[in-house]
């Protein structure tokens, strides 16, 4: 869809149809001058998500903000082979309790709340260090309806203290010590010395607190995944689905194969590039 007719629809508040329905109408002064102040923050490259404070997602609508990063469909990817895990883990675990999913680095809740609204045998647990970000991400788990089987932790997954099994809240999950079944992220993976390079709408509006990755080349989230999850995992193992940036399928593939993890494959996105690891520990399999 045009950016031009998405800005109409969010000023106006009308559907396409209505807009194609009143077009011969004269636009009102009010709207003109909405319109303006949306084509003004425009051209300074400021994303149309942010200005309108939505992105879809899953053919779901998230509200997003400068707090948090804008949804990319390269992410779906990650959340549709992670719905082929949980239908036969939801069978396997059917007599017993949900499937328990665990997600670093929340944002604005794109990944774990769309599993949510699509799998009602799951429970997720997520953190997010920026409490900008986690507000985002609650208001979404709420207007998705599905904030009850959701909780987030306000915490740096890279702390030394970090352990969600300790933090969850015990009235929410009564099985908080049982571990996850699978681990999901798309976490900060830009080599500090790229930023510079990255587009004006990237580079200068989204939050680099999500974007630029610990250690000189961007892979200090997966050295911390390939070290600290298998402690997190649940009694049938786990599996973990996590995206990385172009180029840098070959590194992480070494951090978790020298931390033995089992069945360590790299899925490609949308144009073919490798985008997504997968890797198992324990008895976990995809």
């Amino acid at each position: 869809m045009a950016e031009a007719e998405l800005m109409l629809r969010t000023a106006s508040g009308l559907s396409a149809a209505a807009i194609v329905l009143r077009g011969h109408e004269r636009l009102a002064d009010s709207l003109v001058a909405t319109l303006a102040k949306y084509v003004e923050r425009r051209s300074r490259r400021e994303p149309l998500q942010h200005i309108l404070g939505e992105s879809y997602f899953m053919g779901l609508s998230f509200a997003v903000s400068s707090a948090v990063l804008i949804p990319r469909p390269e992410t779906e990817i990650l959340v549709e082979r992670a719905k082929s895990f949980i239908e036969p883990a939801a069978r396997a675990n059917a007599a017993a309790r949900p499937v328990r999913v665990f997600e670093i680095g929340a944002g604005s809740g794109v990944i774990g709340l769309s599993l949510l609204k699509f799998c009602p045998q799951i429970e997720v647990v997520a953190c997010e260090v920026s409490p900008a970000a986690a507000a985002v991400c609650l208001a979404n788990a709420r207007s998705l309806g599905v904030a009850s089987r959701f909780e987030l932790l306000i915490k740096d997954f890279l702390a030394p203290d970090f352990d969600p099994l300790k933090n969850i809240s015990p009235d929410w999950s009564p099985q908080k010590n049982v571990g996850f079944d699978l681990f999901l992220s798309n976490p900060p993976y830009v080599r500090p010395d790229l930023m510079p390079g990255l587009a004006p709408e990237v580079k200068d509006y989204e939050p680099h607190l999500a974007l630029q990755g610990p250690d000189a080349d961007g892979l200090g989230f997966y050295r911390a995944f390939a070290a600290r999850l298998p402690a997190l995992s649940g009694e049938r193992g786990a599996i973990l689905l996590a995206e990385f940036g172009e180029g840098q399928g070959p590194a992480i593939t070494a951090i978790f194969e020298t931390a033995n993890w089992q069945g360590v494959r790299l899925l490609p996105d949308l144009s073919g590039k490798d985008r997504i690891v997968m890797a198992g520990w324990g008895r976990g399999t995809l």
